[in-house]
C-alpha cells in the first residue's frame, strides 16, 4: 500500500515539476520569438513592422519613404527581384514575403535554414488580419488593434452605384482589369462603385474590349504596376484610339491616374487616403 501511494505522489511531483518548468520557460520562449532576426521584402510589410515597433534587420530596396528607424538598414532588393546573397548574409530567422512569391523565395533560402513566410495583403481586410497576426506573434497586440482601428474604412451602399473600370498597366504589356478581389478594386466597391469585369475568383482578369464598351464605365482609374512613367505614356497613347474615346469616362474627363504609394497592387498604410480619393472621384461622377 505504501509503495502504491509513493508512486502516485512521485508521479504528481514529476507532473508539477514539468508544468512548472514549462511555465518558467514560456517567458524565455516569448523573448526568443521577439528577438528573431526578421527580414521584410515589401514596403507594406516594412510599414506595418515600423508602426508596431517590431525590429527588423533587412528591408526592401525602394524609392518609397521608409520609417526613420529603417532608413539605414540593409536593403535586400525589390520584392520581385530580391538580392538573395544579401538576405542570406543577414542570417535572418524568418523572411516575410508577398504570399504570391513564396515559391520564388523558399527554394533559394531553404538550404540556409531560413524560414520563408508568405503574407497576403491583397485587400484592406487581409492587411488588417495580417496586422493583428503580427501583433499577437510579436506581443504588440494593443498597438496592432489601434493600427487596425485607424486603417478600417466604411462601406457605402448607394442606390445607383457608379460604374468603374480599374486598369493595372504593365510595362510593354497589356493592361489587366482589377476585380473586387484586388486592393484598389475592393476600395472602389467599398466607396460605392460598381466594378466592370468583376471576378470573384481572381484579383485581376484580362481586358475584354467588348464587355467594357457595353458596360460604359463612368469612371476609369489607371494604376502602374511598375515603371510608372513608361506605363503612363502607354496609357495616354492607348486612350487616343480603339474603344477608349467612345467611353463616357473618357468623354467626360473622368479618367484618373493613381500613383504609388497610395495606389498599388497590395494594401498599405495609405488605405484611408486612397479610399477617400476614390470616393471623391466616384462622388464627382455621380453629380
Amino acid at each position: 500500500m505504501f509503495k502504491r501511494y509513493w508512486r502516485i505522489w512521485l508521479g504528481a511531483i514529476v507532473i508539477i515539476i514539468i508544468a512548472g518548468s514549462t511555465w518558467l520557460l514560456r517567458p524565455q520562449m516569448i523573448a526568443r520569438q521577439a528577438q528573431q532576426r526578421v527580414v521584410v521584402t515589401t514596403v507594406g510589410l516594412a510599414d506595418i513592422f515600423a508602426k508596431l515597433d517590431i525590429p527588423v534587420v533587412g528591408v526592401p530596396t525602394t524609392t518609397a519613404t521608409l520609417a526613420a528607424s529603417q532608413k539605414k538598414l540593409p536593403k535586400v532588393g525589390d520584392h520581385v527581384t530580391p538580392n538573395f546573397e544579401k538576405i542570406i548574409s543577414l542570417q535572418p530567422d524568418v523572411v516575410y514575403v508577398d504570399a504570391s512569391l513564396v515559391s520564388d523565395y523558399r527554394p533559394k533560402l531553404r538550404a540556409h535554414k531560413i524560414r520563408v513566410v508568405g503574407v497576403d495583403m491583397g485587400t484592406a481586410a487581409k492587411q488588417n488580419k495580417a496586422i493583428l497576426h503580427f501583433g499577437k506573434l510579436f506581443k504588440r497586440t494593443a498597438q496592432a488593434r489601434q493600427l487596425v482601428q485607424k486603417l478600417t474604412i466604411p462601406t457605402v451602399h448607394p442606390k445607383h452605384p457608379v460604374s468603374v473600370l480599374v486598369l493595372l498597366g504593365m510595362p510593354g504589356g497589356q493592361s489587366m482589369v482589377a476585380t473586387s478581389q484586388s486592393y484598389v478594386g475592393d476600395l472602389v466597391v467599398r466607396a460605392g462603385g460598381r466594378l466592370i469585369q468583376d471576378d470573384q475568383k481572381s484579383a485581376y482578369t484580362l481586358l475584354n474590349s467588348e464587355t467594357i464598351l457595353k458596360a460604359k464605365p463612368q469612371v476609369i482609374i489607371r494604376i502602374a504596376h511598375a515603371m510608372p512613367e513608361i506605363v503612363q505614356q502607354q496609357f495616354n497613347n492607348e486612350f487616343k484610339t480603339g474603344i477608349w474615346p467612345r467611353l463616357p469616362a473618357v468623354q467626360k474627363h473622368q479618367v484618373f491616374d493613381g500613383h504609388a504609394p497610395k495606389f498599388s497592387p497590395s494594401a498599405n498604410d495609405h488605405v484611408q487616403q486612397t479610399y477617400q480619393q476614390i470616393k471623391a472621384w466616384i462622388d464627382e461622377a455621380n453629380k
